[in-house]
């Protein structure tokens, strides 16, 4: 039986069957919303069933078509989604 590994980030608690399948948590980025959302500047929730891992850092998405959508241009939805949570979401949201 596989010994469950488990992270607390902020209010979440993650749990992994594998050490490996944790890649980037710790990192996570946005504050566990939506990565597709922050782009917009709007923080929705996130799921976390849909994720993206890159360059070591997770990014949380509000659904499998959230994701898509964000993967669809992942470096310039990244750079928009970085500027939007630094300059207008960061400390700033009503949740």
């Amino acid at each position: 039986m596989a010994r469950l590994t488990t992270c607390k980030t902020g209010e979440s608690t993650w749990g992994w069957a594998a050490n490996r399948n944790r890649s980037g948590i710790g990192n996570e980025v946005y504050g566990g919303y939506c990565d597709n959302g922050i782009a917009f500047g709007i923080p929705w929730g996130g799921n976390a069933e849909d994720f993206i891992v890159n360059n070591d850092k997770l990014y949380i998405c509000g659904g499998t078509v959230s994701k898509q959508a964000f993967l669809l241009n992942l470096e310039k939805n990244l750079a928009l989604s970085d500027k939007c949570w630094k300059d207008e979401v960061k400390g700033n949201n009503s949740f």
